[in-house]
């Protein structure tokens, strides 16, 4: 058996990623003010209401306005922000106008997309297994390379094992990334056509989501502005035997900077050249670092082996903010032992 092979991953988002946590927030978890989201702590707020107000909060949730419990909550948050906080993260202009024509009308939800985030620190993940996810998808492309293969069972037969516990990415541990608290943002996602000729029909209304924040930005102009410090996170990556780490890396380098490479004119489609350009010299300009796309929409090209993926890729994308792509990591790596 070959030595346990160990590195560090460090990961920084080069434009929003959302790894859903299949939670929402409510209008009652959160505020904005001043274009910032705060996820307000509502154990520790709620503790701090008089009795005649906690009678009013349980009357409300049974049965009662959602815009009268909204002002409630509201009202309390604003008396103490600081105390109430448990995290906050950016947002845009048009989030905050929403939120505010919106506030007072009991038939809008304002529910947002939460991304995950660890129940201790609040602090914003990248799960291990969805980077362990984004490797393999990219070991298998390569692997599929040349092979004429059938969707059934073509991990089994690339990888080479029979049996599920033989599967060799059983012995590949991924830590989960945890960024720096406050380090996520808001953004309204849009459904648009991926084809610039393709003739828009009224589609699906926007909806809110948290996003890890990418070193990429809209400024308040719409235009595209970069982060000068950008928020990153280590991983410990972890090989007990079978693949030779480098080798893992290698195709990750391969796959994503030819997926990138083939999505040029769709880039070019959303005036997003100059973002492409920049993730390609990102893709080549270190040996040891690669591109990585995972999270959601993240795009089905993004997630399927190529040799076995249908040709139905949908018509349209989500983006965030209406024109930024999804999901897209830089990632250096080095030896830890």
């Amino acid at each position: 058996m070959k030595s346990i092979q160990k590195y560090k991953l460090t990961f920084t988002p080069l434009t929003p990623c959302h790894i859903g946590s299949g939670h929402q927030y409510e209008p009652f978890e959160y505020v904005f003010r001043n274009n910032i989201f705060y996820k307000i702590n509502i154990g520790l707020l709620l503790s701090d209401l008089p009795n005649e107000k906690i009678e009013d909060f349980y009357k409300l949730c049974d049965g009662g306005s959602i815009v009268d419990l909204r002002n409630l909550i509201a009202k309390k948050f604003d008396t103490n922000p600081e105390k109430y906080t448990l995290f906050t993260a950016e947002t845009t202009g048009s989030i905050q106008k929403h939120y505010t024509e919106k506030f007072n009308d009991y038939q809008n939800q304002l529910q947002i997309n939460a991304c995950q985030h660890s129940s201790l620190s609040q602090k914003p993940l990248l799960p291990g297994s969805s980077i362990k996810g984004a490797i393999r998808t990219a070991v298998l492309a390569v692997l599929a390379e040349g092979n004429e293969l059938k969707p059934f069972k073509f991990e089994e037969y690339l990888l080479r094992y029979k049996n599920p516990s033989e599967d060799p990415f059983k012995f590949i541990n991924v830590s989960d990334a945890e960024f720096p608290l406050n380090s996520t943002k808001i953004y309204f996602v849009y459904n648009r056509p991926r084809d610039a000729n393709y003739e828009e029909k009224e589609g699906l209304p926007p909806f809110a989501a948290e996003f890890l924040s990418s070193i990429i930005c809209i400024n308040k102009d719409n235009e595209m502005d970069f982060q000068e410090s950008p928020s990153f996170a280590s991983v410990n990556f972890v090989v007990k035997q079978r693949f030779k780490v480098e080798d893992l890396f290698d195709d990750c380098k391969s796959f994503y900077t030819n997926l990138l490479s083939s999505t040029k004119d769709l880039w070019k489609n959303f005036d997003n050249e100059n973002l492409y350009e920049f993730l390609l010299k990102s893709a080549s300009k270190r040996n040891n670092s690669f591109l990585l796309r995972c999270g959601r929409f993240s795009g089905k090209e993004s997630f399927c082996v190529p040799q076995v993926m249908d040709n139905k890729i949908p018509k349209c994308i989500n983006l965030a903010g209406g024109s930024l792509f999804c999901g897209w990591f830089k990632v250096v790596w080095e030896k830890i032992n």
